[in-house]
């Protein structure tokens, strides 16, 4: 059984890019890891590929699903693994040479259930150049300072947590991680919520863990698609957003309900992905007057109702508070288009 199990899921990937992933696997300092890649139902060159890995290191096994999704894949490759602890990576990203063994080093040193540490971002075909990893900081939440944990999650707003080494920043994603195994694996990923999912897993491990411990180090490089979750037409985003909205609520009522003004502040950020991505996509069939009704709409129900309370609006910041006044005057779809250059 080896001590770390690294679960990377697959779905139609450039091999290319998978390649160097995995070469950043081969190339960690600490050895002792199962590797377990979930093919989620990719084509055949994908799957090929990824069976060709079995042939190079003995360390490798590959399953082959069908296409449930990253978060169903990541659930099966977390009950499929063996070892003390998990870590998880997306199939066209890097890990950095000592991100798994400085991981054992802090779990370990600071008796956590899950140590997290910073992403670096880069382009496709982008050389990656990383900053020294000396002089090496953390800070440890227990019980008693968690919900400064959950502000971030829900607002990243700690300015330290956004320029780690300069380069880095403290994500919201599974990556960059290293969890206890008995930890992840009674903290599923919610499958079916394509968007807000990430902030849903983390919240609940900020519920079930005794200790979790952020490094200001940089483990990880995300590459940077054109195109994103972020980003993508669903045709039903506020739909799903208030799914997750019901989610957050129902699994943090203690919280939310002593810091209200936070969960407002993440619904202003969601709510302005439904208007800049949804609304404003060219593939939304409505018309500009359909547009302006629809988000009066959205405003006067749950959860989005709560961003016209005075004493939240006020609080805001003047960018959500002026993207609000916009909304309810209609002047939404005239200005937003020009602001973020559409």
């Amino acid at each position: 059984m080896a001590v770390v199990s690294v679960i990377i899921p697959v779905y139609n990937v450039n091999c290319e890019y998978m390649n160097r992933c995995m070469e950043s696997l081969f190339n960690q300092t600490f050895k002792d890891i199962e590797i377990i890649i979930i093919d989620d139902g990719s084509n055949e060159e994908t799957a090929a590929f990824c069976d060709l890995q079995k042939n190079i290191d003995e360390r490798i096994q590959v399953f082959h699903c069908e296409n449930k999704g990253v978060s169903a894949a990541r659930n099966y490759g977390t009950e499929l693994a063996t070892g003390e602890y998990i870590m998880y990576l997306d199939s066209d990203d890097m890990l950095l040479p000592h991100a798994i063994s400085d991981g054992l080093q802090y779990i370990k040193e600071t008796n956590s259930d899950m140590v997290i540490a910073a992403v670096i971002k880069t382009k496709p075909g982008e050389s990656v150049s990383f900053p020294s990893q000396e002089n090496k900081q953390y800070h440890i939440y227990t019980k008693d300072n968690m919900d400064d944990l959950r502000s971030y999650f829900l607002m990243t707003n700690r300015t330290e947590y956004k320029n780690v080494k300069k380069y880095g920043y403290i994500g919201r994603g599974p990556c960059a991680r290293l969890i206890r195994s008995d930890v992840a694996k009674n903290n599923p990923f919610p499958v079916g919520q394509p968007l807000g999912e990430d902030v849903l897993w983390n919240m609940q491990f900020t519920n079930k863990c005794s200790n979790i411990c952020v490094v200001l180090d940089i483990w990880y490089c995300y590459v940077i698609y054109g195109s994103s979750s972020m980003r993508k037409y669903y045709g039903n985003r506020e739909e799903i957003l208030c799914r997750y909205a019901e989610l957050l609520k129902k699994e943090n009522a203690d919280f939310i309900k002593e810091n209200v003004l936070c969960y407002a502040k993440n619904l202003a950020m969601e709510f302005y992905t439904v208007v800049s991505c949804e609304l404003l996509s060219e593939k939304c069939p409505m018309t500009s007057k359909e547009k302006r009704k629809t988000v009066k709409e959205y405003l006067n129900k749950e959860p989005w109702n709560v961003l016209n309370k005075k004493e939240m609006y006020r609080k805001l910041s003047y960018k959500y508070r002026f993207f609000l006044f916009l909304c309810r005057t209609g002047l939404w779809t005239f200005v937003l288009p020009i602001l973020i250059g559409e």
